[in-house]
């Protein structure tokens, strides 16, 4: 059974954890895309807030109402803002398009 994104299997502990809670060092991760070409970036992203997100969003190029999610910061995945709303690079989220920049 595969670990979770983000996770890799720790011989010591048995069990799934983060790459920087294991003595365990992998060579070569995979990293997943999207039909489209897209895959999360690596690195941590900062919040609005100043705190790491544990699942990044960011916009997709070629449609403000939608965007990518990241999950765990490597799952890649659609995400879709309701209609009406764009994506909002700013706060990581949907928003009304006279509150998003160049909108």
């Amino acid at each position: 059974m595969p670990c979770p994104p983000g996770l890799i299997y720790d011989d010591d502990a048995s069990t799934c954890s983060w790459p920087s809670e294991t003595s365990r060092k992998c060579v070569q991760v995979k990293r997943d895309s999207l039909e489209d070409g897209f895959s999360c970036p690596e690195g941590e992203v900062m919040g609005p807030n100043g705190r790491t997100l544990p699942h990044p969003t960011f916009a997709n190029p070629d449609d403000c109402q939608k965007f990518y999610i990241c999950r765990n910061g490597v799952e890649p995945q659609y995400g879709s803002c309701p209609a009406g709303m764009v994506y909002n690079e700013e706060t990581f989220k949907c928003d009304d398009p006279e509150n998003v920049p160049g909108w």
